[in-house]
């Protein structure tokens, strides 16, 4: 706008009525004269402001009075505008966006004013579509676009209106701009066809029909048939979550994944300025009976889960807080409460089961996580690509281990998005710190491998964490120092899981032995190390079991993943937690992946254990069994210095 003649003029002069002085209008500028400079100005504004234009244009039916009031963004749209349109307006480019949202923040209003914006001032003849999951729902949603244009003041000089368009009840018309409006119900996807659209609005998505004959895929199938592509056109899908799995739930994975070309945004309950009670000397208890007292007598009754929000969230305010407990006791459930209301996206997707840990206490370990220090790959004297297929090579493998840095890497960990992150960093070692090598402790490191379950990309990956216990000596926690995560041969993985376990100051390397082949046989890892690992490697975890009959006893190695074992790893990972209740920190946990897998990890209907559906489980359940055997364990200790001299003169007796 700065290269516009009449914005140079208010920035040179700094009034209308000297800027209109300096071009020749000597008298003393009219009332008229200076609400037209203004007119125009604001005109040629539009085109680059929505904002200043909504405020200024549109105006909307407020709910809670019935009155006609102008459009101005309240926090969770001036967000989303900021962070996801305004940049794509900039850029000239196509706006896709998911939108996951707590109930009633306004995003089906900031959509269509969005739309109603682009089809008044930037085009004409540019179609767009409201699809809701039942009539009524998108009928409501038209109805305030028409309150729009019934209110709008004219745009340069022309009055806009809206007609029915011939004898389609579905689609209605603005003769000023040649722009349709149609609407789209989710249960007759048929409808939807041979239009042209260039902008179309999902409204609560989540909540569409799901069958063979009628499903979101099969309506968005429909629409991207007929819409196009480029400058000022949009594709919003937006709702709040309807439960784990469904068209919608692998969208927003897809998205908040970089997986697809729609940018995920989510909107928390407490950016909702009108979800908020004030204090007025009294404050609501976890019952939603009102009690009085003040605001310090408030955050003393606040639990786990608030304090949480309170102190990792700016947005959420004590008045916020206030709020949910009035909002929650009346609700039918904490589960429709936290689906309808939610914190961020795990919470919004409602587990079927019920979920392993407590969130609010996982929620603290990302306080510890935070990007690898280093990032890259082992070279030895022999690649385990190479030992898998080369027997003879074997004892190479773990001689002049040394780990190559890739910096540029590095930086991808720290400041690349989440896709990229993803992608770059698989098959590769994270290091968060180096072994130590000036001082010799015992038991210290514990290796631990969880084999993938075959290569495809819907696979489990396999996952090695590098625990330090050097802390455990002094009642404190035990840390994650470094992790690989990848898609190798698991017959490949387990020697960089061995190199590891070299590195780390000859580790104790633990694997867990049952897993599945890429056919879901199971297989028994202990034969395969047994057989070839052992040889090279001999730190290696192992167990005993008798056979009373036979009077004897028989050693296997690996971690046994049986439904006793899975549920003692559990257990020892909730005390572990537990902790968290007296302490600020119950192990460093440096992978926030490791995080969101303990999120979604749940005890399913069946009693069986494991993640929700669409997540895997790999990284947690590789620290569970770490940790495990980290409290299994003796205490490490600083190793004794041996005397040489003494065992020289001994020699020398020999």
């Amino acid at each position: 706008m700065r290269g516009l003649k009449s914005v140079q003029l208010l920035l040179e002069h700094g009034s209308i009525k000297k800027a209109l002085k300096s071009i020749g209008l000597n008298k003393k500028p009219s009332n008229e004269e200076i609400k037209f400079f203004w007119l125009k100005l604001c005109e040629e504004r539009y085109k680059y402001d929505f904002e200043f234009f909504a405020a200024t244009c549109q105006k909307l039916v407020i709910k809670e009075t019935g009155e006609i009031k102008p459009f101005i963004f309240n926090l969770c749209q001036r967000d989303f505008h900021a962070n996801v349109v305004l940049p794509k307006l900039v850029a000239g480019e196509e706006i896709l966006a998911e939108i996951l949202k707590a109930k009633q923040q306004g995003f089906s209003t900031y959509v269509e004013a969005l739309f109603n914006y682009i089809q008044t001032i930037h085009k004409e003849n540019w179609n767009s579509v409201i699809c809701g999951q039942v009539r009524d729902t998108a009928v409501n949603i038209r109805a305030m676009y028409k309150t729009m244009l019934d209110e709008m003041p004219p745009i340069k000089g022309v009055k806009m209106t809206m007609r029915g368009f011939e004898s389609a009840q579905n689609i209605q018309y603005v003769p000023e701009r040649g722009c349709r409006i149609i609407l789209g119900f989710a249960g007759e996807p048929e409808n939807l066809r041979s239009h042209n659209f260039k902008l179309v609005h999902l409204s609560e998505e989540a909540f569409y029909p799901d069958t063979d004959n009628n499903n979101p895929k099969k309506i968005e199938g429909t629409l991207n048939s007929s819409r196009s592509h480029g400058a000022f056109c949009a594709f919003i899908r937006e709702s709040t979550a309807n439960g784990v799995g469904g068209f919608f739930y692998d969208q927003w994975q897809k998205a908040k994944a970089g997986a697809t070309a729609f940018t995920a945004h989510f909107s928390a309950w407490y950016n909702s300025e009108s979800k908020e009670i004030a204090f007025d000397g009294g404050y609501y208890q976890h019952n939603g009976k009102k009690k009085k007292g003040s605001t310090e007598d408030f955050i003393e009754t606040m639990n786990d889960y608030e304090i949480n929000l309170w102190k990792n969230n700016k947005r959420c305010t004590l008045e916020n807080l206030n709020w949910y407990r009035l909002e929650l006791a009346t609700s039918p459930s904490i589960e429709i409460m936290r689906q309808e209301n939610p914190s961020d996206d795990i919470e919004a997707f409602q587990n079927s089961g019920i979920p392993a840990f407590n969130h609010e206490l996982v929620r603290r370990l990302y306080d510890e996580c935070c990007a690898p220090v280093e990032v890259g790959e082992f070279v030895s004297d022999c690649a385990p690509e190479i030992a898998f297929v080369d027997t003879k090579r074997r004892s190479e493998v773990l001689k002049n281990i040394r780990f190559v840095p890739d910096a540029e890497l590095a930086e991808i960990a720290e400041k690349g998005d989440a896709d990229t992150r993803r992608r770059k960093l698989l098959n590769k070692i994270q290091i968060w710190e180096q072994p130590d090598k000036e001082q010799r402790i015992e038991n210290r490191y514990i290796v631990v491998f969880d084999p993938q379950k075959g290569q495809s990309d819907g696979a489990d990956y396999g996952v090695i964490k590098v625990l330090d216990r050097y802390w455990r000596m002094y009642g404190e926690g035990t840390n994650v120092v470094a992790m690989f995560y990848g898609h190798k041969n698991m017959y490949v993985t387990i020697w960089i899981a061995a190199q590891l376990a070299k590195y780390y100051n000859d580790a104790l390397l633990v694997v867990e032995s049952n897993t599945y082949d890429s056919n879901n046989n199971q297989v028994d890892f202990n034969e395969y190390i047994f057989e070839t690992i052992k040889d090279h490697y001999d730190n290696l975890y192992k167990y005993k079991t008798s056979d009373k009959s036979k009077n004897n006893q028989t050693t296997h190695y690996g971690f046994p993943m049986l439904r006793e074992t899975k549920s003692a790893i559990i257990s020892n990972y909730n005390q572990i937690l537990d902790n968290l209740r007296k302490v600020s920190w119950a192990y460093g946990e440096r992978d926030r992946a490791t995080v969101d897998e303990a999120l979604t990890y749940e005890c399913k209907k069946n009693g069986g254990w494991g993640a929700i559906a669409g997540k895997h489980d790999d990284r947690i359940m590789a620290t569970m069994i770490g940790l495990y055997i980290d409290y299994q364990m003796e205490l490490p200790r600083k190793a004794e210095r041996i005397d040489m001299s003494k065992i020289k003169k001994e020699r020398t007796a020999w």
